[in-house]
């Protein structure tokens, strides 16, 4: 497993010569009933130590396990006590089923990371940081299958559930390093377009309006380095000045984005002063190319025009 994993960390090499900030990577997916823990240790471990050595400052986080993982982490720990040196997060998936935030903890509710919490405490982890890298509820419009005394997620008790989760557990516990809720915008032929914080053609349910309401609340951060660049422009459609709402507009390297408005401007701020190549995306469009692909310096003085058509 470790020749493995440092052919894994070559790539992470190859980025942190670019330049490309990265925080954290998150090692695998749902691993949990799929893989034995002792192998899962094993490549935890021999991945961890070989992409830090690559990359100087990257941290490392356990990959989301499906609901608290408490279990499975309780037998990695026995199994390699040393994955407490090199792992600095822990990550889990807690999904809501149809419980309201204050349910549980158990392992299908959104407290179940102190069942986490509660495990890695016992191995004597120290400090305790968990990242929830998928959370959230499903719409289900008829009968759940799930628990009969709670009712059947709809748009408005999702929106209401998952902002009180945020507002009343995940801000709160310092033990939380972050939370990515599952997911922002779905392709319908996927069929996870249940969980979607926006509709197909772009517009905002009510849990992306819930959810952005938050954002008075403290205690979030961004771990890209910012600065004083800013990208702006617009884009249209490729034979008209016609501008495009709803078009995910992002630079490479560094992932910095926005999202263009009814007019089809976009703005991208604070962001180190550098050149990037700027990219725009959004389901059932693409982008025409020109000669060289647009690029733009990222200060307060150069716009950039996007070009994209249907499909």
């Amino acid at each position: 497993m470790r020749t493995a994993a440092r052919a894994k960390a070559a790539v992470w090499r190859k980025a942190y010569e670019a330049q490309i900030p990265f925080y954290a990577v998150e090692v695998l997916n749902e691993v949990n009933g799929h893989w034995p823990a002792d192998k899962y240790a094993q490549w935890l471990y021999d991945f961890a130590v070989e992409a830090k050595k690559a990359y100087p400052g990257l941290k490392v986080c356990s990959c989301g396990m499906a609901g608290s993982g408490a279990e499975y982490y309780d037998e990695m720990l026995k199994l390699k006590p040393q994955l407490k040196e090199v792992v600095d997060f822990w990550g889990l998936h807690p999904y809501g089923a149809n419980h309201p935030p204050e349910y549980g903890p158990d392992d299908t509710s959104l407290r179940s990371f102190e069942l986490t919490a509660a495990v890695l405490k016992k191995h004597g982890v120290n400090p305790i940081r968990l990242m929830c890298t998928e959370t959230g509820y499903e719409l289900e419009a008829g009968p759940t299958g799930k628990d009969p005394k709670y009712p059947p997620i709809n748009e408005a008790n999702r929106a209401e559930y998952l902002a009180r989760a945020f507002r009343n557990y995940y801000f709160p516990d310092p033990r939380i390093e972050c939370v990515t809720p599952f997911m922002l915008w779905d392709f319908a032929w996927h069929n996870w377009n249940g969980w979607d914080f926006m509709y197909p053609d772009g517009r905002p349910r009510p849990i992306y309006d819930g959810m952005a309401a938050l954002k008075s609340i403290p205690g979030g951060k961004d771990w890209l380095p910012t600065g004083s660049g800013r990208i702006a422009g617009r884009v249209t459609w490729h034979d008209t000045d016609i501008g495009i709402p709803r078009v995910v507009v992002y630079t490479e390297p560094g992932f910095y984005g926005g999202v263009t408005d009814d007019a089809g401007r976009f703005e991208i701020r604070e962001i180190p002063e550098g050149r990037y190549r700027v990219r725009a995306f959004r389901d059932g469009f693409t982008a025409i190319q020109r000669e060289r692909s647009p690029s733009a310096e990222a200060s307060p003085l150069r716009s950039p025009r996007g070009w994209i058509a249907r499909a």
